[in-house]
């Protein structure tokens, strides 16, 4: 429901190029959004990621991505670290109450 009022109100748009065809981002639990990639306010080339629970359902779910990941912190709306997450293979496991909105701080190598 929540992807088709995505694909619905913000369609995704494409570039011609030599990029190719890759997930950069992925959750394993439908009911977890991916809001916001963007670059950290600071300039210092980390990733910015929002993510928020949408179904008020307690859940446990596993971010994984393509990029090698140096480290991941959890910060706050104003990206001050909160706590360093656990990173293994390119997965972190994040742990939402309902409707509660995490923004991570992902340091690539």
């Amino acid at each position: 429901m929540i992807k088709n009022a995505y694909e619905l109100n913000c369609p995704v748009t494409l570039q011609a190029g030599n990029a190719g065809e890759k997930s950069l981002f992925r959750v394993d639990q439908p009911n977890i959004v991916i809001e916001t990639v963007k670059p950290a306010e600071d300039g210092s080339g980390d990733i910015i990621m929002r993510l928020y629970e949408a179904f008020r359902t307690a859940t446990t779910a596993e971010l994984s991505t393509s990029f090698q990941l140096q480290s991941v912190q959890q910060t706050d709306m104003l990206e001050k670290t909160i706590s360093e997450l656990s990173v293994k293979e390119g997965r972190v496991k994040l742990v939402f109450r309902p409707f509660e909105v995490k923004t991570l701080r992902l340091q690539i190598r």
